[in-house]
């Protein structure tokens, strides 16, 4: 899932995505910052459904992005690694957004990396 919310001015942005990635009212969840897009804010949880899920935010001006990647457990692969494969693909997905300013390429190749070669 993408999504792109536009708000009346960046500092509104900004505000907005300091409280959306805020882990308080998340079950299970931890925030943090990703090397690349440049200001790019993970968050991992469990969401309402019991699924583990990967988002990305990112603020541009006025606009927040968010991708999300959600997906069942599958037996014979951790956690960890499922969750490090989620993040690998939001992460990537947010390269493609309109000046997120990812070191290489643009697009789903910044890191030569396809999500379907995860």
């Amino acid at each position: 899932v993408a999504d792109v919310l536009q708000l009346p001015t960046s500092a509104q942005a900004a505000h907005f995505l300091a409280q959306v990635t805020n882990v308080r009212c998340r079950l299970d969840g931890r925030s943090s910052r990703a090397d690349d897009p440049p200001g790019i804010r993970n968050l991992v949880w469990k969401n309402p459904d019991g699924f583990a899920q990967q988002d990305a935010f990112l603020a541009r001006g006025d606009l927040v992005y968010r991708v999300t990647d959600v997906r069942a457990s599958r037996s014979g692969v951790s956690p960890i690694t499922q969750q490090r494969q989620g993040l690998a693909i939001v992460d990537r997905l947010a390269c493609a957004f309109p000046g997120a300013g990812c070191a290489g390429a643009p697009g789903f190749g910044a890191r030569g990396t396809s999500p379907t070669k995860l």
